[in-house]
């Protein structure tokens, strides 16, 4: 991992995978860039996309383009899978602060920004984690939101991760500092499912200081729609969170832990069959 980034360096890098999204990811750049941040770098992570992808972000990168804009970097790699690309992102990445963004996904006006300008403490002092609220959306307009967490604590909110009704927030609506993720290291690429509840619960291990926004930082689009890929979803995140839960937990959390979120994932399979995603 490289070292804390000096004043020359993009205040925070935007890191993005991307596997077959040439329909979105130009989209997901566009937000990245005007989020708020005129220092930022947005660094593209191809996962061996086999369609249009390429192309899209070349019309970021390609000096004789009118959509060119030097702080979109774009680099290509073997598939691999998400762990891979985002990890290959974070070491490639200059800023100060680092921040994920999935290529379906985007970033609202302010997004950025809203993150970067309360990294400061009650005292002055940055802070390792800053946490904003996010919300979600989809091709039929339903949608839905959830605020920032109110606590401040990431022992507390690292207890409460797979310890209640809702995780308490999105990985992605994060900002976190680059002395912070060198401490943590990188994603594990073991995981197929559940790798951003793993990271986060070992960036909150190790952060000394929170701070939240009050702002929605990110917005999430809902593809599943059919029930036979709402079963796929559930089943492999079934696989995966208890792993995730011994991994990250210890004693008796972890066996209230698995068993509590099987039954959320077998709840959210039904909910979902009838309702809205309600985030």
């Amino acid at each position: 991992m490289k070292n804390e980034s000096s004043d020359e360096g993009a205040k925070v890098s935007v890191v993005i995978p991307v596997y077959n999204m040439a329909e979105y990811v130009g989209e997901s750049i566009r937000s990245a860039l005007n989020a708020g941040l005129e220092s930022v770098e947005v660094i593209v992570i191809d996962d061996g996309s086999t369609d249009g992808t390429r192309s899209v972000v070349k019309t970021y990168t390609d000096q004789s383009s009118p959509r060119y804009d030097g702080r979109v970097h774009y680099e290509y790699q073997a598939n691999r899978g998400k762990s891979a690309a985002v990890n290959r992102g974070l070491e490639t990445a200059s800023g100060s602060y680092l921040a994920m963004l999935d290529a379906d996904d985007r970033i609202p006006p302010s997004g950025l920004s809203s993150r970067f300008e309360t990294r400061f403490n009650e005292c002055g002092r940055p802070c390792d984690l800053v946490i904003g609220g996010f919300g979600v959306f989809g091709p039929d307009g339903r949608d839905g939101s959830r605020a920032a967490p109110s606590i401040k604590d990431s022992r507390r909110l690292h207890d409460r991760f797979y310890l209640s009704l809702r995780t308490p927030f999105h990985l992605n609506a994060c900002l976190i500092s680059r002395s912070l993720v060198n401490k943590v290291g990188t994603l594990d690429e073991s995981l197929h499912r559940c790798i951003d509840g793993d990271y986060a619960l070992r960036v909150l291990r190790e952060a000394d200081s929170v701070n939240t926004a009050d702002a929605i930082v990110y917005l999430y689009r809902k593809h599943r729609t059919s029930a036979i890929e709402r079963a796929k979803y559930r089943l492999k995140t079934a696989r995966y969170r208890p792993k995730v839960v011994w991994k990250n937990y210890e004693g008796w959390r972890r066996w209230v832990a698995i068993p509590f979120g099987l039954a959320m994932d077998t709840g959210k399979f039904f909910y979902e069959l009838v309702n809205s995603y309600k985030a």
